[in-house]
C-alpha cells in the first residue's frame, strides 16, 4: 500500500495531536474577575482536525477499493 496517498490524513491527524498537545500544556486560570482563561480555541480546532482525517482516511481507502 503505498503511504503517499494518506498524505493529507497524516497531516490533519498530526496537526490535530499538536493542537490537542497546546490545549494539554497550556495553562488555565480563574481570573480577579472570576472568569475562567482557557485556550478552549485549540480543542474545538483538535476535533475539527481528526474528524477531518477520519474522513479523509475514509475517502482515500474509498479510492483504493476502486
Amino acid at each position: 500500500m503505498n503511504l503517499k496517498k494518506f498524505r493529507l490524513t497524516f497531516i490533519l491527524f498530526g496537526l490535530a495531536n499538536v493542537c490537542l498537545a497546546i490545549f494539554l500544556m497550556s495553562d488555565s486560570y480563574v481570573d480577579q474577575s472570576g472568569i475562567l482563561v482557557e485556550n478552549f480555541g485549540f480543542l474545538a480546532l483538535f476535533w475539527l482536525l481528526l474528524f477531518s482525517s477520519v474522513i479523509s482516511l475514509l475517502i482515500t481507502l474509498i479510492r483504493l477499493r476502486r
